[in-house]
């Protein structure tokens, strides 16, 4: 799995998930690598419905959901458990899949 923590693609640290998908995109991770991307999708933004709807949207308008792996934090998935199944559920849905040890 390609880890875009330790890549060089970054000139400085993305600000946000949107952010975070648009230059892994814009430099074309998806087409240089064969590995599947593992982004961290804070659980904060995804409980933000326009970040989420978005989110959603860049994945389909891409073609990248079957190559994203999402790491949520699994304290704070406890927490929020009830409101976060429907999304988690969407994002699959649309190919993404999720990485913690509650899968």
């Amino acid at each position: 799995m390609f880890d875009y923590t330790n890549a060089s693609v970054f000139d400085r640290s993305p600000e946000s998930i949107f952010d975070l998908l648009h230059t892994i995109y814009d430099q074309k991770i998806f087409l240089e690598k064969k590995e599947d991307v593992s982004i961290p999708f804070p659980i904060i933004e995804m409980l933000d419905s326009h970040t989420f709807s978005t989110v959603e949207a860049m994945i389909v308008n891409m073609g990248i959901g079957e190559r994203i792996v999402f790491e949520i934090n699994e304290s704070e998935y406890g927490e929020y458990q009830e409101q976060i199944e429907p999304l988690i559920r969407k994002l699959k849905d649309i190919g993404a899949r999720f990485a913690s040890n509650i899968f």
